[in-house]
């Protein structure tokens, strides 16, 4: 749904991924992780302010839900670790989006980075 046509679909899917990352991320199975970051993440740059700030909101609830993660303590990585590098880059890009004052999107980037 995150591919289909209708920005409105694209929205409310990425706005619904942001939820189920807030409240249900253990629920997601370890080989869709890819899938899901990948995902997010390729909404960030080329889709309208909406729906980027959407898939900011995704990412932001996804690293918050690892922030506490004792395990990452430990071993000194978690899930994110490897998408991390791309992620942060890609979240400066959105920054600089000549719409980014649109649909609070360069704010949504800020949260998703800190």
């Amino acid at each position: 749904a995150l591919s289909d046509q209708n920005d409105l679909v694209k929205d409310t899917t990425a706005w619904t991924i942001g939820r189920i990352c807030d409240l249900h991320v253990r629920s997601i199975p370890e080989e869709t992780f890819p899938t899901l970051v990948n995902g997010l993440a390729g909404k960030l740059l080329n889709e309208t302010p909406r729906v980027s700030s959407q898939a900011c909101f995704g990412i932001h609830n996804l690293a918050a839900a690892f922030s506490n993660d004792n395990t990452a303590e430990t071993a000194g990585t978690n899930a994110l670790t490897t998408y991390m590098p791309q992620l942060l880059q890609t979240l400066l890009q959105v920054v600089d989006r000549s719409d980014a004052s649109e649909s609070n999107l360069r704010i949504c980037a800020f949260e998703a980075i800190s």
